[in-house]
């Protein structure tokens, strides 16, 4: 069985066995009803190569071997060029082609991914258009989708945001933020009537507030 890959049609040459007992997506491709199933080869020219390439790799040893051996260059997101977008990639892919199995594995492996410092001892996570393109790629409940959001509530900052335009993740995020705050057993009230509201009053941090004057 051939895959055409991407506008450039890259070929990948697959047994076709393999891919059906992975994939009903393909299953169903293969059938000799269809078009894809008499010539032996299915288009998929909207999809990302390297993701093509990791299940591929995925479908023939049952594992994902994805981070690059060459020197680390900065990406678009101003991070380090990692596995992170190629992982986010293949699970987006797989979701597409209906195997669970493997969107466990990218799972799995996008954590390892996070947890393994770089060339620069940093982790990095996914952030900016990459939550984007998780959001665009998977529907709602997506565990890919739920990932994004615990990693941003346990390891992000306001900078995590530049970039990110997706509102059904900003909406996601915010709902994440109040269950882990009414959760807490204790949190001080930051707008107690005994406490000064200066931080929120309109002259400056050494003015003289109007309380002060009257």
């Amino acid at each position: 069985m051939i895959t055409l890959v991407g506008p450039n049609e890259r070929e990948y040459h697959v047994h076709q066995e393999l891919l059906c007992a992975h994939s009903t997506y393909f299953a169903a491709a293969s059938k000799k009803d269809w078009k894809e199933g008499q010539e032996h080869r299915i288009p998929l020219l909207c999809d990302n190569f390297t993701a093509v390439g990791l299940y591929v790799q995925w479908t023939y040893g049952g594992e994902i071997f994805s981070r690059p051996g060459t020197v680390e260059s900065e990406g678009q997101d101003g991070q380090p060029y990692s596995e992170l977008r190629p992982l986010v990639e293949a699970f987006i892919f797989g979701e597409k082609i209906q195997d669970g199995a493997f969107k466990d594995a990218a799972i799995d492996s996008l954590i390892a991914s996070i947890n393994t410092p770089g060339k620069d001892d940093k982790c990095w996570y996914p952030s900016g258009s990459m939550v984007d393109r998780v959001y665009e790629g998977t529907p709602e409940g997506s565990p890919l989708r739920r990932l994004m959001v615990v990693i941003h509530v346990n390891h992000g900052g306001r900078e995590w945001l530049e970039g990110v335009t997706n509102m059904e993740f900003l909406k996601d995020l915010a709902e994440d933020l109040y269950i882990d705050r009414e959760a807490e057993t204790y949190r001080a009230n930051p707008t107690a009537s005994h406490l000064k509201s200066c931080g929120y009053h309109h002259h400056d941090e050494d003015g003289l507030c109007y309380s002060e004057t009257t």
